[in-house]
């Protein structure tokens, strides 16, 4: 593989690019600091400390389920945690491609336009948890590392799931980037990124139902929200191609299922995405529908 005059290899996967990179340089560099700070609080603030001051009794906010019948077509299998938790590790990479391939000045530019809409995301879904959280039914089970998850995360914010929104983001995101990056990144190159982060996508979006940490009610609107947030970003086209996606090389959910959920996915995008033609609060589709849910 030949070296790029930004010193990585062409050629190189998107997994091979290490973690460290973004997390030694942004916080380093006065660009990506107030986004940095900007995101992490959104999720101290608005993830972290909002469902566990409601599951310690601080504060009071409804708690509803968001279970699906066609949740239990997919089986449960917690094999599938450690790609549930890759998502961080899939917009790190991402993030460290960018800075060993554009150079440090122009890589760090869009980690930190980057890190704003990732705060955004945080930020946005916040309203929609604080007005109803959400849970869903799981299984019990002896996997260490599913119970792990489980202790961490008092599982009360699936609608919109923020797993869905981060990793649809990283793809999209990617993609106008590379689009504008022709010169320095190889078509080769670019064409094999987004390929990988769109299977990233796909692998983890069935990892959030495989182990059970959300319903196939948590993934439109998590869709809907990102298109409301970034249309630029984050098309129809986009919600279609991954709801199309998902579990096409599946064999433990049948054809039939796989087409009920895709189908059920895609009509509530739509239901959202109409009903949210005419609100000025992009969230106030989703509200609605949690209040005929809690009913």
């Amino acid at each position: 593989m030949a070296k790029s005059d930004k010193g990585y290899r062409r050629g190189t996967p998107l997994g091979e690019f290490g973690i460290f990179l973004p997390y030694i340089s942004i916080p380093a560099h006065r660009v990506t600091q107030g986004p940095m700070v900007f995101f992490l609080s959104a999720v101290v603030k608005d993830f972290f400390y909002l469902q566990w001051s409601v599951k310690l009794g601080w504060r009071r906010i409804p708690v509803i389920a968001a279970d699906h019948p066609l949740d239990s077509t997919v089986p449960f299998n917690p094999g599938r945690a450690r790609v549930y938790l890759d998502f961080i590790n899939l917009w790190i990479r991402t993030l460290s491609m960018f800075l060993s391939t554009l150079g440090l000045k122009k890589g760090l530019s869009y980690c930190a336009e980057f890190l704003m809409y990732m705060g955004r995301c945080y930020r946005t879904a916040a309203r929609v948890y604080r007005f109803r959280m959400t849970t869903t039914s799981r299984p019990d089970t002896e996997d260490r590392l599913v119970k792990t998850i489980r202790r961490c995360d008092p599982h009360y914010l699936c609608v919109p799931s923020l797993h869905i929104m981060v990793i649809a983001l990283t793809w999209t995101y990617c993609r106008s980037v590379l689009a504008l990056e022709k010169d320095a990144v190889p078509p080769e190159d670019a064409e094999r990124f987004l390929g990988e982060l769109f299977s990233g996508a796909v692998d983890i979006t069935e990892s959030v139902l495989y182990i059970k940490q959300h319903s196939v009610n948590c993934i439109p609107a998590a869709l809907y929200m990102l298109n409301a947030l970034a249309p630029d970003l984050f098309t129809v086209n986009d919600a279609l191609a991954l709801a199309g996606a998902l579990f096409v090389e599946a064999d433990d959910v049948t054809p039939e299922n796989r087409a009920l959920i895709k189908e059920h996915i895609l009509f509530q995008f739509e239901r959202f995405m109409l009903e949210g033609i005419y609100e000025d609060d992009l969230t106030a589709p989703v509200k609605r529908w949690l209040l005929g849910v809690s009913t």
